[in-house]
């Protein structure tokens, strides 16, 4: 006995029901990395040309250890200008004294020359210490994280442009960008799931710190929402630059929205409603 019209419309009526009464958490898959919870910045100390930056992306460094070297010639040379200027002004201001007791003239004189010596001592100090930042080293333990040091080569510099970072390979974090088009309302309360390409099987938990306002264009060229999350219980078998997915839950909806909601906003933005 074959099935009537209306066994099938009360299936599908079900089918429906069921579609609208189920509810479900919604979900943001967006990519992921594991950067440093509180990375140390290298930064220039000074302007000047870089000769060569001496350690390499992922090498573990020590206190103390070199880590970029400034071009030398220009700022020994200045050296080496303040030195003979503060001489000479020093010279000048000698002989003005010596000249002042008989002379009105050198007298008023005098106190314009140890200006000048005030400020050429002024400059020879600031050179001096230009000479001291030559060489950076490192003031912290831990990894470097550094894109291309053969990049750094010759470069110009200004002061306080960023060169690198230290970083504690075991103080990690989750930064996520989540597409703009899947930028939900989250909920804080519910742990993120974060998957490593490098282990797809297993699992870690973090918690959502916090949402940029405004969005920006990811590595992958995609408009999104920058966001970092700490770890539930930091792991001991990651790596910093690692990258992943982390799985993000939403307040709860009907499996009908949960199904149709990209397909509708994909129709949506196609027919420009």
């Amino acid at each position: 006995k074959g099935i009537t019209k209306q066994q099938i419309a009360i299936v599908l009526a079900g089918f429906l029901l069921f579609l609208f009464i189920v509810r479900v958490p919604l979900r943001v898959v967006a990519p992921c990395e594991i950067v440093a919870n509180d990375p140390f910045f290298v930064t220039a100390p000074l302007e000047g040309i870089v000769e060569e930056v001496k350690v390499n992306p992922g090498e573990n460094v020590k206190k103390g250890d070199i880590l970029f070297e400034y071009d030398k010639r220009i700022p020994l040379r200045n050296l080496k200008v303040a030195q003979k200027e503060v001489e000479v002004l020093e010279a000048e201001v000698n002989r003005g004294r010596t000249l002042g007791l008989d002379d009105k003239k050198s007298r008023t004189e005098l106190g314009i020359q140890q200006l000048k010596l005030e400020k050429g001592k002024i400059d020879l100090n600031y050179a001096l210490w230009q000479s001291t930042q030559l060489t950076q080293k490192s003031k912290e333990d831990g990894v470097v994280m550094l894109d291309n040091p053969d990049a750094w080569r010759g470069k110009p510099v200004k002061v306080g442009e960023r060169i690198l970072s230290i970083n504690d390979p075991k103080d990690t974090k989750v930064r996520i960008w989540i597409p703009e088009d899947d930028n939900i309302v989250l909920d804080e309360e519910k742990p993120i799931r974060v998957v490593l390409n490098i282990n797809p099987s297993k699992s870690y938990d973090a918690k959502l710190l916090y949402i940029a306002n405004e969005s920006m264009i990811s590595t992958a060229s995609v408009p999104s929402f920058v966001a970092e999350a700490n770890w539930v219980r930091q792991p001991d078998d990651i790596k910093l630059g690692l990258k992943g997915t982390a799985i993000l839950y939403g307040q709860k909806v009907s499996l009908f929205y949960f199904i149709i909601r990209k397909p509708w906003g994909a129709l949506r933005h196609y027919l420009g409603m």
